[in-house]
């Protein structure tokens, strides 16, 4: 029994060496991703251990509130819409699973930065050439600030992941027009919206952009998927953007 273990074992082994073999540009991808998260995992765990600051106290209490059941509360949880809830329901997730441990907290916050490498070697290829794909990805992986702001409670490690994954599928609807498509790139443009209120206006630029470059091929419908979903979210996520701007 166990000689078939591992006899399965290693067919598995030789398929997955034979794709990669075969699959350049997905060896490129993975590598090019393991080599931004070990850059990242590295400051994670010497600094991990740091104190929270700023901006970083209230998503960390907002998330943990939210692992707790009390709901999307702020401090003396009180309810809030002061941050968008996408990135506190994330950390939320991470504390429920790991009790609040910053540090655990702070790698989750890494595999997303590392992400961000990979997504921009795909829009790159898609949007110029593979080699302007693959030396955009590099700049990414190993950019300083970069791998060292991986060690901090921020939503911006998930928008940066939600943007470029909107982008990547917007540009596929623009390639392909298709009601599917427009709804894809609605939906992650939606959910990079309830990210961060700063995406606000940017979404109404690239979801317009989309519906005038769709329309020659399709007509109007498909676009108007991804203008619909997106303004939907946008309106859920009204009184996040108003008491924003309110306190700034």
């Amino acid at each position: 029994m166990p000689n078939a273990n591992n006899h399965r074992l290693a067919s598995r082994f030789r398929l997955i060496s034979h794709y990669f073999y075969h699959s350049p540009q997905v060896a490129f991808l993975s590598a090019i991703f393991l080599l931004a998260l070990a850059l990242r995992l590295a400051i994670t765990m010497n600094l991990g251990h740091l104190p929270l600051s700023l901006d970083e106290i209230e998503y960390d209490r907002i998330a943990w509130n939210l692992s707790e059941g009390f709901g999307f509360t702020g401090f003396f949880d009180l309810p809030t819409t002061y941050r968008p809830p996408g990135y506190p329901a994330l950390l939320s997730l991470v504390y429920w699973l790991n009790g609040a441990d910053h540090t655990q907290a702070r790698h989750s916050g890494a595999i997303l930065s590392a992400l961000w490498a990979p997504l921009t070697v795909i829009l790159g290829r898609l949007t110029l050439d593979d080699r302007s794909g693959r030396l955009a990805g590099l700049v990414v992986a190993l950019y300083l600030p970069l791998i060292v702001y991986a060690n901090t409670l921020m939503s911006e490690h998930l928008f940066g992941v939600l943007l470029l994954l909107s982008l990547i599928a917007l540009r596929a609807f623009l390639h392909r027009p298709s009601p599917g498509r427009a709804a894809l790139a609605g939906a992650i443009l939606a959910l990079a919206t309830l990210t961060t209120s700063a995406f606000a206006a940017f979404w109404a630029v690239l979801a317009l952009y989309g519906i005038w470059r769709g329309r020659r091929i399709t007509g109007w419908w498909p676009g108007f998927i991804c203008l619909s979903i997106t303004f939907f979210c946008c309106y859920c996520h009204g009184p996040c953007i108003i008491s924003t701007k309110r306190i700034a």
